[in-house]
């Protein structure tokens, strides 16, 4: 039997959630997130039906994808992908005739991504959202770029490394890249960067890497704009290759450079974590392993053009810090693990926090000359599925609490907690929206909450009553909690 998936995705404009009750539901429906009301509901089935001109046919449904839009702007597309007719249906949630996008039956849709549209000036009565959109193949053969106002293919990339195009930062989203493979047997792989005019895009300039790569590469733009850095640490046993791209490469002797070119091979060590995790900080790479029960952190400075300083930073095997237990959240002295995996570092303008084994976070203060300053440490009792900042806010999603750490007030506590699974969050403008595992369902969270009452809201609290075990024992933790 096929495993049938839940979708349910909010707009970028947080006025429409989309809904599907699961992959093979013919119903998508569009509920505005104010006042849970239905907008409108739309029948893929019989839409598909319609533009094939067949009766009786089923659907699978494996991506529903709102469209980007400008600021203040009101979300209209969105784009379906059915995976057994190798269809995109995209929808104005406003009208009834929708756009469809047709891939052969060899081809297939693995999925697909909108472009931004441009944040300039518009022509009079021009749309002003997205208007073109990129297919990927299935097994990522192939990314094909449409544009809403054409009738054929702009462009195709042949075997797209990377799943995901990338948009320069702080250009109005008016360039974008893939990394694509090319037909030649052990060929190296080419850069593509594009122009975006809004309605098409055209192909602005392409670099050809030095060396083809065993494994997909990282690849990163600079916060500024100004850099695209490659990183990969599968390419080496112990150690890590970097390099560090302008927008059109450095011209030297015919063939197109990178501005850095790292090999960094380190010795082995019985507790060195293979794993190194890249962070632009402004003009400047973080590159940060774990090895010898410490965080190090090499700093590539791009006015200097090399690495400028190592940074180590001892884990604390007894410390005082925010912890999260199953009914509350404490600050007190807790142990921490003696093995330890870097899953991620992130970076919030000179805040950086350091995740370990998704479940501890280190945080720090980047101080001039890279002095780092530490300011606390949290610890989850549950497996952190995501993690977010905003501009003095960090939040920590598990699957049973949305926790938020004010860095003004040095304060830890929990702003959502479920009976039911998460499984993500939107965090936008201090509004909450919680997306659950087993159930289609969503709620937009304004200040602390919790889910008895979210439940009573969504008429859901019946079905929740009959998964939870009643507690008769009158000594049990659970039986004897209290309401805040």
């Amino acid at each position: 039997m096929r495993h049938q998936r839940q979708f349910c995705t909010v707009s970028p404009c947080r006025q429409f959630v989309a809904t599907t009750k699961t992959s093979l539901s013919s119903l998508v429906e569009i509920q505005n997130t104010a006042t849970k009301a239905i907008l409108t509901t739309f029948n893929i089935n019989q839409i598909v039906s319609n533009h094939l001109k067949i009766k009786n046919t089923t659907i699978v449904i494996s991506q529903l994808q709102w469209e980007h839009t400008l600021p203040n702007n009101t979300t209209k597309l969105l784009a379906i992908v059915i995976d057994n007719h190798s269809l995109v249906v995209i929808l104005d949630i406003t009208q009834l005739n929708p756009i469809i996008i047709r891939q052969t039956r060899h081809d297939g849709i693995e999925k697909c991504q909108w472009v931004p549209p441009v944040d300039t000036e518009q022509q009079e009565g021009a749309y002003t959202n997205s208007r073109q959109i990129v297919i990927f193949t299935k097994h990522n053969l192939s990314l094909k770029v449409y544009s809403l106002d054409c009738t054929h293919i702009l462009y195709t990339i042949e075997k797209p490394i990377l799943d995901t195009i990338l948009i320069r930062p702080n250009h109005n989203n008016r360039f974008w890249s893939i990394l694509g493979n090319t037909r030649e047997y052990n060929s190296p792989p080419v850069l593509y960067h594009f122009y975006n005019h809004g309605s098409t895009s055209v192909l602005l300039h392409k670099v050809r890497l030095p060396h083809p790569f065993i494994t997909p590469p990282q690849i990163t733009w600079s916060d500024s704009g100004n850099w695209i850095s490659i990183f990969s640490d599968d390419e080496t046993l112990f150690g890590y290759h970097l390099m560090v791209y302008s927008m059109l490469g450095i011209v030297q002797q015919g063939t197109i450079g990178p501005i850095i070119d790292v090999d960094c091979f380190t010795e082995y060590s019985p507790d060195l974590n293979g794993k190194y995790v890249h962070t632009w900080y402004g003009e400047n790479l973080l590159i940060s392993r774990i090895a010898e029960s410490s965080v190090k952190i090499q700093v590539v400075s791009m006015s200097l053009l090399r690495v400028v300083k190592e940074v180590v930073l001892g884990i604390p095997s007894f410390v005082q810090g925010w912890k999260q237990e199953v009914n509350r959240v404490v600050y007190n002295q807790f142990a921490t693990p003696n093995i330890n995996e870097l899953n991620q570092v992130l970076i919030q303008e000179d805040n950086i926090f350091i995740i370990l084994n998704n479940s501890l976070i280190l945080y720090y203060k980047i101080l001039p000359d890279f002095q780092f300053e530490f300011k606390t440490i949290i610890s989850t009792y549950e497996r952190i599925i995501d993690i977010t900042t905003t501009e003095s806010e960090l939040i920590i999603c598990t699957n049973s609490q949305v926790l938020l750490y004010n860095m003004n007030k040095s304060i830890l506590e929990s702003l959502f907690k479920s009976f039911t699974k998460i499984s993500r969050i939107n965090y936008i403008n201090q509004e909450l929206t919680v997306f659950y595992d087993q159930m289609a369902h969503w709620q937009v969270i304004r200040g602390k909450n919790n889910e008895a009452l979210v439940l009573k809201k969504r008429n859901l609290l019946n079905s929740v009553q009959s998964d939870e075990p009643t507690i008769t024992d009158t000594f049990n933790i659970r039986k004897r909690l209290r309401p805040t």
